[in-house]
């Protein structure tokens, strides 16, 4: 976020939306998996380092919304791992995931949502 970054040292809103969402999402699925060199980290530390680099390396707006996601819907960010969706690896029996549709209001931004079954 703060221009720092390989290869075009984008910073602030000229890093695409899509692009700060996969990132925060990438890190907080690397922080909370188990790895061959450590264990995985707890939901709570994860999120306290992302918030720690808030502004710095993720973007504060996406931030924001997944703060309000582990608020209200905690479930969806520690129901196990994604599946592959939209006629992937299973031949298109499952069901399609609905795309979705990126929006620059934090109260709006939904990172994800997985059914229950």
């Amino acid at each position: 976020m703060d221009g720092k970054g390989y290869p075009d040292g984008l910073d602030g809103d000229h890093i695409p939306l899509s692009a700060r969402i996969v990132l925060v999402a990438d890190a907080l699925d690397a922080i909370t998996s188990e790895r061959p060199y450590r264990g995985s980290r707890h939901l709570d530390a994860a999120m306290d380092e992302l918030r720690a680099n808030a502004g710095t390396q993720f973007c504060a707006t996406v931030i924001e919304a997944l703060e309000a996601i582990y608020r209200e819907e905690p479930h969806v960010l520690t129901c196990g791992q994604l599946q592959a969706v939209a006629g992937g690896l299973d031949g298109g029996r499952a069901e399609q995931a609905e795309p979705l549709e990126a929006v620059a209001d934090a109260r709006n931004l939904a990172l994800a949502r997985l059914d229950e079954r």
